[in-house]
């Protein structure tokens, strides 16, 4: 009788086990069940958000944001990207539903910033787009204008992107053949219309120039230190391999702080770069020793050096543009 109930027991088990659902890999049911007809998006875009009216373009300096007015016959999974050549400027966004009311955009990108549209330039305009990846649907596109670019003031805090000569100034070694530049190229620039250029040839590379910024009259909120950003873009060009920076920060009281030396991308475009406070380490070379912690109250200044990752002897260069610190996220 107990083999009888034990076998009972067990073939009751293997039933449940075998009639339980599976779980669906791929499209939506009904997604597969339905045509799919964009039922509202004569244009993509929905302009009363603007504050320039009956013209379909965003003032990113003012919030503006840019909603799409589209409604579909069926759920679907969708994709809009929004592009600008000009600036190399992208945003992607994934979403599920029958209209895209939960689309928001407020001049985020992925890495670059989006740049003012320009009247001569065709290329400066941006191309919103919709992708349905379940089906075989001719993808949605409309344009539009950007009339002012984003503050970045509502990033964080914002330090320089070389504008204000005021704000800088640029150190090089007298002893080598070096170039220090500030250059002028609104097309080329992640913000703004003027980036720094340094270039040495040496054959000591541990040192190949500075760019230093007095940040003794800004205030950085007090965060811990793994979640306090400064923010840089830089370019190299290729030929320039194994072009690295440091970063090193002054106190008031002459004690510093430094990075190791950071590898910068020589694929001939601009990258951004984010380095943690607490990735700099007390400068041994400083001129005064206290209790070698970094105090965020008591910054002076803040120096990128130019250098090469080996310290081998040959011709390193960068081009710079943007200082900004920024919390707990990096730009």
């Amino acid at each position: 009788m107990k083999k009888i109930i034990n076998y009972t027991f067990f073939l009751s088990v293997l039933i449940f086990i075998s009639c339980e659902k599976e779980q669906f890999l791929g499209p939506p049911l009904e997604s597969l069940y339905g045509e799919l007809q964009v039922t509202k998006g004569e244009r993509l875009i929905d302009s009363t958000n603007f504050s320039i009216f009956q013209v379909f373009g965003v003032d990113l300096s003012m919030n503006d944001t840019l909603r799409l007015d589209v409604q579909f016959s069926i759920p679907v999974n969708y994709s809009v990207s929004i592009k600008q050549s000009f600036s190399g400027a992208e945003f992607l966004y994934d979403g599920y539903g029958n209209d895209l009311n939960d689309f928001i955009w407020t001049g985020q990108a992925r890495d670059l910033f989006f740049k003012k549209t320009s009247l001569d330039i065709d290329s400066s305009l941006c191309v919103v787009s919709i992708k349905f990846p379940d089906f075989d649907f001719q993808e949605l596109t409309d344009t539009f204008w950007i009339f002012e670019e984003k503050n970045l003031d509502d990033l964080g805090l914002f330090i320089s992107s070389y504008e204000n000569d005021s704000e800088y100034q640029i150190n090089m070694p007298s002893s080598e053949i070096t170039s220090a530049d500030i250059l002028t190229g609104p097309n080329l620039v992640p913000h703004g219309s003027f980036y720094a250029q340094l270039s040495i040839t040496s054959d000591n590379t541990y040192y190949g120039g500075e760019i230093s910024l007095n940040i003794s009259s800004f205030d950085i909120e007090n965060y811990p230190l793994d979640e306090i950003y400064i923010n840089l873009f830089f370019l190299v060009n290729p030929e320039y391999n194994n072009t690295s920076f440091l970063i090193k920060i002054f106190e008031e009281n002459g004690e510093s702080f430094k990075t190791n030396r950071i590898a910068l991308n020589n694929n001939g475009q601009w990258n951004k770069v984010n380095v943690k406070l607490s990735d700099l380490y007390f400068d041994e070379t400083s001129s005064f020793i206290d209790n070698q912690e970094i105090d965020i109250t008591n910054f002076s200044n803040l120096k990128i050096i130019l250098n090469s990752l080996q310290g081998t002897p040959g011709t390193y260069s960068f081009a710079t543009d943007i200082i900004l610190i920024s919390y707990q996220n990096p730009i």
